[in-house]
């Protein structure tokens, strides 16, 4: 009977087989793409089938098709339609999309999981789930939860209750932007189907997020708490755990002396007002550990873009101040930019470490969505901020995560854009950021650089759009999400968080701000005096005029093309044939830095000084300037010895350590020297947009040959940097 079986009746037979619930032909129909005769006619040719393996199909009016019968007998029909070559799901799932189904599974499972089941529920095979289950391993390592591996047994959870939410809560954020996370929470109704969910929605009840939402928005959070987009949505989702794991009697227990701590904090106050409105909506008993628990997500929530000052004034205590200034006076020096001049760096900073020394002292993970477009977009703010995150590692007695130093990095980047930049006011537009306060200030920085003829009313939150508008003045709305609903007659332009050169260029040819730029006087008049030699002039103020003004169109057309300043090297200008090093054997870090800058003294484009001083600068501040996995960027100031902009990269093998707590080994170390703080940005924009993008690193940690490695490079060049 099996070999008679069509295709079609296997896949219909395996969407059958991993559903928990009924489900309804016209449903079926709509997955395989067929009418519902034919379903109907598909599920008759079944029926001989389900009862040789033991199983039931099971047709209820209005309801739905459903198989019944144990899940032994389950697992065994997915095998034998996999020895069919009939595959349970629609779609091959990838390497990323199974191991985010494993994780949800082993969440909600997480006391006897087998991992021959898993593997037929997956459709591969079991030395497939074995892989797989190395990285779960180090996902779940990262919240300090165990796998366990117990023979006639099968897969365990080792994990406590703090540490199980915190994973859950975080897998079901994760990877997700905000317009997917909004409709997982407002989603009620539906069933959620038992099949891999990458957003990890089945571990949430149906309505119940809902209902909580409901809460939080007629909530009073008072004047001074004021909340990210993502962290508003990420507190639904612990209180949506919270609530389901308390009905299954699973509750977080705290230390004694940690809960009379956190009693004495604004945070539990607030904490167990919230809880009240949520018993008396869900119907479910809260006890003290769990306020508690609430309350230290509260205190390591991301502010919003709301108003600083308030909340500046009111809790920045004088150690926080002497922190916030001596991240950017570290910060400040290492750049060569006086950031400290900038006031508003300064409180904001003060407002975003309230929340990071908590999350640090409490062991709270965070989670940055956009660490590696930072660290690809911003390498040496990056760095710079790593080296501040470094001391306040030593201050606080812990390191800083890479995530933390990302959100940082914002802050600073921001405030790089004030300090270099000016704006000129004519349009007003508001700026809606659902991330959280260092995103938005160093999104509305890029723009106002960007787009210097315009009046930004401020930066809001999703929530407050209707009231910003309400207010009045608004000419456009510039968003990081769709907005729904649409605000009625002002035009809302999309924009992703984090930029690139591409998007900005779409944005001016949108908004028609490609201002010209204004061409030197004393280049005008150098070239009147040539002119003057060599042809009679019959009117000198208007042939000015019109030699401005072909300057100031090739200048533009020059950085509208290519988005970079006329004079600055490309990155296959830099990296040449004699400037890449391969596989290179290094017993130390010493002799990484060494290797890295051999191309550079040889072609006399640094001095040994320059060497010394990046070897100074690692030992005394830290491997800072390992920004990445596996990857170093090497570099000291342009009046340590550098005589032109250069550049030079090398591999090593085997990696060698630096002494980074997240990043090292490094394999990939790049040394570059600049003459100022410009002409070399853009090549290393482009390297870095290379080195995130993972099929060109992993062939550049592959390459033996110095012309593959400018094959690698070549299409990022012609790209203008960014990827596809």
């Amino acid at each position: 009977m099996d070999a008679r079986l069509t295709e079609r009746q296997r896949r219909l037979a395996g969407e059958l087989l991993t559903e928990t619930d009924p489900v309804t032909v016209s449903e079926l129909a709509s997955r395989l793409k067929v009418s519902p005769r034919t379903i109907r006619y598909d599920l008759d040719a079944l029926l001989p089938w389900f009862g040789e393996q033991g199983l039931q199909l099971s047709k209820k009016p209005r309801r739905g098709v459903q198989v019944i019968g144990s899940g032994e007998r389950i697992q065994s029909a997915l095998r034998q339609l996999a020895s069919l070559g009939g595959n349970p799901y629609r779609h091959p799932l990838r390497h990323e999309e199974r191991v985010r189904f494993i994780l949800s599974h082993l969440l909600k499972h997480p006391d006897k999981t087998r991992i021959q089941d898993l593997a037929d529920r997956l459709g591969v095979s079991r030395g497939t789930l074995l892989s797989d289950l190395k990285a779960v391993e180090a996902k779940l390592a990262d919240y300090q939860i165990r796998l366990l591996r117990i023979p006639g047994h099968g897969l365990k959870l080792d994990a406590d209750e703090f540490r199980w939410r915190q994973a859950a809560a975080s897998f079901v954020l994760d990877g997700m932007d905000p317009e997917q996370l909004d409709h997982l929470l407002r989603a009620v109704g539906g069933r959620v189907r038992a099949v891999p969910d990458p957003s990890f929605a089945s571990l949430l009840p149906e309505g119940l997020t809902a209902a909580i939402e409901s809460v939080l928005t007629d909530f009073d959070w008072g004047p001074t708490l004021s909340l990210s987009d993502r962290a508003y949505r990420g507190l639904t989702v612990h209180i949506a755990l919270a609530v389901l794991r308390l009905k299954e009697g699973q509750g977080v227990s705290l230390p004694p002396d940690r809960l009379a701590e956190l009693k004495q904090k604004r945070e539990f106050r607030v904490a167990k007002r919230l809880f009240c409105a949520l018993e008396e909506r869900l119907g479910v008993s809260v006890p003290e550990s769990e306020i508690g628990y609430l309350a230290l997500h509260l205190l390591g929530a991301k502010r919003g873009p709301a108003p600083v000052q308030d909340s500046f004034r009111e809790e920045a205590d004088p150690p926080l101040q002497e922190i916030a200034g001596r991240m950017i006076r570290i910060v400040s020096e290492t750049l060569r930019i006086p950031l400290y001049l900038d006031k508003e760096l300064a409180e904001g900073l003060i407002a975003h470490l309230k929340p990071v020394l908590a999350r640090l002292k409490y062991g709270l993970p965070l989670d940055n969505p956009i660490l590696d477009d930072i660290r690809a977009r911003y390498p040496q703010i990056y760095a710079a901020s790593q080296k501040a995150a470094f001391w306040l590692g030593k201050v606080v007695g812990c390191p800083i995560p890479p995530g933390e130093t990302g959100y940082l990095a914002m802050h600073f980047g921001a405030a790089v854009t004030r300090v270099k930049g000016e704006t000129f006011s004519s349009r007003r537009i508001l700026l809606v950021c659902a991330s959280g306060l260092g995103t938005a200030k160093l999104l509305e920085s890029t723009l106002r650089s960007e787009l210097p003829g315009v009046e930004w009313i401020g930066t809001t939150s999703v929530k407050r759009v209707a009231e910003k508008i309400k207010d009045g003045g608004v000419d456009l709305v510039i968003s990081t999400v769709n907005l729904d609903p649409l605000p009625e007659d002002i035009p809302v332009v999309r924009i992703s968080p984090l930029p690139g050169r591409r998007e900005i260029m779409q944005l001016k040819e949108r908004l028609y701000l490609a201002a010209p730029l204004v061409s030197d006087a004393h280049l005008v008049g150098e070239l009147m005096e040539i002119i003057q030699r060599y042809a009679d002039i019959r009117n000198a103020g208007r042939l000015s005029f019109a030699v401005r003004k072909w300057l100031e169109e090739r200048v533009l057309f020059q950085k509208q093309r290519t988005g970079r300043a006329v004079n600055a090297p490309m990155l296959d200008q830099l990296l040449k044939p004699e400037n890449i090093r391969l596989q290179v054997e290094c017993r130390s870090w010493r002799e990484a830095v060494e290797a890295g800058a051999e191309p550079l003294l040889r072609q006399g484009a640094v001095e040994a000084r320059y060497v010394d001083q990046i070897r100074e600068n690692l030992i005394e501040h830290g491997p800072y300037m390992v920004i990445a996995p596996g990857i170093a960027l090497l570099h000291a100031r342009p009046e340590d010895g550098v005589r032109e902009v250069c550049m030079s990269l090398i591999t090593l093998s085997p990696s060698v350590s630096f002494g980074h707590p997240q990043n090292d080994p490094v394999d990939i170390a790049i040394t570059f020297g600049t003459t100022d703080n410009e002409s070399h940005v853009y090549a290393l924009s482009q390297l870095m947009e290379l080195l995130s993008h993972p099929p060109s690193l992993q062939r550049l940690r592959r390459a033996v040959q110095p012309e593959e490695v400018i094959e690698i490079i070549g299409p990022f060049v012609q790209k203008g940097g960014e990827k596809e």
